[in-house]
């Protein structure tokens, strides 16, 4: 039989085909869509700011606009109050995206998602709080949006447990994810318990 096609990086695609051919990326991730997965690219969103210094790595944010100060570009951030439970929540996810980013994991991408992408941790509470503070919701929607974001962090734990267990996450970045992770946990937790739920 033919011998297989060349795969220098061992992570089961073949060079010809691996949009990371020295980098494992067995997910294949390519936010941006460009030629170069996101193990590999130093853009991931193609915004012109390189990643290790972008305040939104995973959204177009050339211009680094962050009306807040609170280290999380405009395109990836809702709207906080200084010193509200969720922009100190906000705060945390922000820690932990600059982690993710530094490491550049495979499926680094996904855990990013779930803190401060649409539909991740940080808009879920944002949402929430805006919405219950402005009467918009009820207090069994605001719970329940609360439990998806409680939801969406468990989400996250059982990732970057499985990446740590299989070595892709090490200490000390490993212990200090699960310490972040930790401290979103208290801050929902605490904000469920201030309404009673």
């Amino acid at each position: 039989s033919p011998p297989p096609p060349p795969d220098i990086d061992s992570d089961g695609i073949p060079d010809s085909s691996d949009n990371c051919p020295s980098d494992a990326n067995f997910e294949q991730e390519n936010n941006d869509g460009d030629s170069y997965g996101d193990v590999c690219d130093l853009d991931d969103d193609n915004d012109g700011v390189l990643d290790i210094g972008d305040n939104c790595p995973l959204d177009g944010n050339s211009s680094q606009a962050d009306v807040d100060f609170d280290g999380l570009g405009d395109a990836c951030d809702s709207t906080y109050n200084a010193g509200s439970v969720a922009q100190q929540a906000e705060t945390v996810a922000v820690n932990a995206v600059q982690i993710l980013v530094d490491i550049n994991v495979s499926g680094g991408n996904g855990l990013i998602n779930k803190l401060t992408g649409k539909g991740g941790i940080t808009q879920k509470l944002g949402n929430a709080i805006t919405a219950f503070s402005g009467g918009f919701i009820d207090l069994p929607t605001y719970l329940s949006e609360l439990q998806a974001a409680l939801s969406k962090l468990n989400d996250f734990d059982s990732q970057l447990a499985a990446k740590t267990q299989n070595g892709q996450i090490q200490d000390p970045e490993a212990t200090n994810l699960q310490s972040l992770s930790g401290q979103l946990r208290v801050m929902i937790q605490s904000l469920i318990t201030a309404v009673g739920g």
